[in-house]
């Protein structure tokens, strides 16, 4: 289930940091945690698991301002708009759409610092349709979609770009083993071959492929940079894991606010 959050800026302190995004994570469990502490709790401390993987299953987007909603000025999104939007997507049973939507009904929420912050209201909450997949689906990037791999002699991730040659066949491993994590949750029953290793499975890029990174726990010993990239896609798969990855997110580090994507066609 998705849902556009329409947002209230408040007036005052209107200096956004870029890099938002752990914040708003954050935000997400604490608002989830008020109403279900036992499964805010599950999903931050262990989540859906695949063998030794954990996954949260949920991602959301940028922020979206209106045009010239916003200028560049210290380091910061300085907004010139009165109002935002947000979506939030989660790959949890049907039953839950009310229950998770109406936890974020007129909530706030703060995202920055003394030097930047902005105030939020959530003025309302909007859930979105259900898409009626075919086994071939258009999508575009709504946040940096990341995907890596790590060699044996390095302690770093490599974040690989569209068109390496590794790309698909890690993007699609994740996808994999998110729906058996969701299989083996109970969140899906198994009708589906997408565990199958003959099923047909391709991914294709449009250009221009922009590369962005953002940087979680910013100033603190824990800062990290995650690279990702911005571009439209094509990928054709057994409709289960096209909706695993529109609704738990593409790539990696989805509750970091990855790997969000729009359906196109």
């Amino acid at each position: 289930m998705r849902f556009l959050l329409h947002l209230d800026i408040a007036e005052g302190m209107n200096l956004l940091p870029f890099n938002y995004q752990y914040p708003v994570s954050a935000w997400i469990y604490k608002t989830i945690n008020e109403g279900n502490h036992e499964f805010a709790a599950f999903l931050h401390e262990k989540g859906f698991v695949n063998g030794s993987r954990s996954y949260k299953l949920f991602t959301f987007s940028q922020f979206r301002f209106p045009p010239k909603g916003f200028r560049v000025a210290n380091n910061c999104m300085q907004l010139q708009c009165s109002q935002a939007q947000l979506e939030l997507s989660f790959f949890v049973p049907e039953a839950m759409q009310h229950f998770i939507g109406g936890l974020f009904r007129e909530q706030t929420f703060s995202i920055g610092d003394k030097q930047s912050k902005v105030n939020f209201m959530v003025r309302h909450v909007e859930a979105l349709p259900f898409p009626d997949f075919a086994n071939t689906v258009s999508f575009s990037a709504n946040s940096p979609i990341m995907v890596s791999r790590y060699d044996e002699n390095s302690k770093y991730a490599e974040y690989l770009k569209p068109g390496h040659a590794d790309y698909e066949r890690i993007l699609f491993d994740n996808l994999v083993r998110k729906y058996a994590a969701a299989l083996e949750a109970g969140l899906l029953a198994n009708t589906s071959t997408a565990l199958n290793g003959a099923v047909d499975m391709r991914f294709s890029f449009k250009e221009p492929v922009k590369q962005k990174g953002i940087v979680v726990k910013a100033g603190t010993p824990m800062q990290t940079q995650l690279v990702g990239y911005m571009y439209d896609f094509e990928i054709t798969a057994p409709r289960e894991l096209l909706y695993i990855g529109y609704f738990s997110g593409f790539g990696e580090k989805n509750s970091l606010g990855m790997g969000c994507a729009k359906y196109l066609t």
